[in-house]
């Protein structure tokens, strides 16, 4: 009976490179999130309309959380500030009032930036 031997030298080396650029790419990505996140809570800010007087207060309550591990940011009113619990009635509306969407389409603004700035920095660590 023949036997058959393969040669994984190289499939090894590529796993070693792929395993010390791990944290290269994990970094990177934190702090594009990070600048998403930030973008979109300005962005959130910007956009939702706040001129009655129900809603004076309602920006301030919008903020970004990164979660942890950093692979994650969260974004929108906090509990705990004023007005905070208005976040998804200016958002999707009620019966009585249209909706004001700011904090959907802040992300959503995101999304492709998020992306492209992600896959660049795979592509840097892959050719490393």
């Amino acid at each position: 009976m023949d036997k058959v031997t393969f040669d994984t030298t190289e499939l090894d080396a590529w796993a070693d490179h792929l395993v010390k650029h791990n944290s290269i790419v994990r970094n990177e990505t934190t702090a594009i999130l990070r600048r998403a996140g930030r973008a979109a809570v300005r962005d959130s800010k910007k956009w939702v309309n706040t001129s009655g007087r129900y809603t004076k207060h309602y920006r301030r309550a919008i903020t970004m959380t990164e979660m942890p591990g950093g692979l994650a940011v969260e974004y929108g009113p906090e509990i705990g500030y004023k007005q905070s619990f208005l976040g998804k009635i200016l958002e999707l509306g009620t019966v009585n009032n249209p909706p004001h969407p700011h904090m959907i389409p802040a992300g959503e603004t995101q999304a492709p930036i998020i992306e492209g700035a992600v896959a660049r920095a795979v592509l840097r660590a892959l050719k490393g």
